[in-house]
């Protein structure tokens, strides 16, 4: 597998080069970024509606539909849709889930660290990790547009590092590549 995997490092220096520049491009821009992250959303969650569709109707045993499958199949070709109709409603109906989310984590871990306070030492570090919750998906409500620039900058920085790291790796199997297959001489 080795032998295989450093014959083909310059697979992953391009991908590491592609993932830094995409990472870089997020961050530079960041609406743009936001708008075609939208559009993907869309395009997968339409076609994923379709498909569901093709496989409800007719898709049961002789022929049958299946209702649930129908369901779903509608349900996603209309939030597809919608992503691509309403791109700035999508991407403040994503923040308000993910905010919403992180409220109510801090708050079930406020309160756990409640009910813990006798069981476990250290229970404020649950507490803390709650309230930080609390107040960071209380933030990002606060402030939207702000907060989806930094969803959008935490995306770029992450691709920026697995690009960094992606193409440590290829240097490092090239390496590996050269000491298994030295040059003739």
């Amino acid at each position: 597998m080795l032998a295989m995997m450093s014959r083909r490092w310059w697979v992953l220096l391009v991908r590491g080069i592609l993932f830094l520049l995409m990472g870089i491009l997020a961050i530079a821009m960041p609406g743009l970024t936001l708008f075609t992250m939208i559009v993907v959303y869309g395009a997968f969650t339409a076609a994923d509606g379709v498909s569901a569709l093709m496989l409800g109707f007719g898709g049961g045993p002789n022929g049958k539909t299946i209702w649930p499958m129908v369901g779903l199949g509608v349900m996603a070709l209309l939030a597809g849709i919608i992503a691509f109709v309403y791109p700035q409603i999508t991407a403040f109906v994503f923040l308000v889930i993910i905010a919403v989310s992180m409220i109510m984590r801090g708050i079930f871990e406020v309160i756990a660290a409640f009910m813990l306070r006798k069981e476990i030492d250290d229970e404020w570090v649950i507490a803390l990790s709650g309230v930080l919750s609390i107040g960071l998906g209380s933030l990002m409500l606060a402030r939207p547009l702000e907060a989806l620039e930094a969803i959008v900058w935490l995306v770029g920085a992450v691709m920026m590092f697995l690009g960094v790291m992606s193409i440590a790796l290829s240097l490092r199997l090239r390496g590996v590549h050269k000491k298994l297959n030295p040059p003739a001489v």
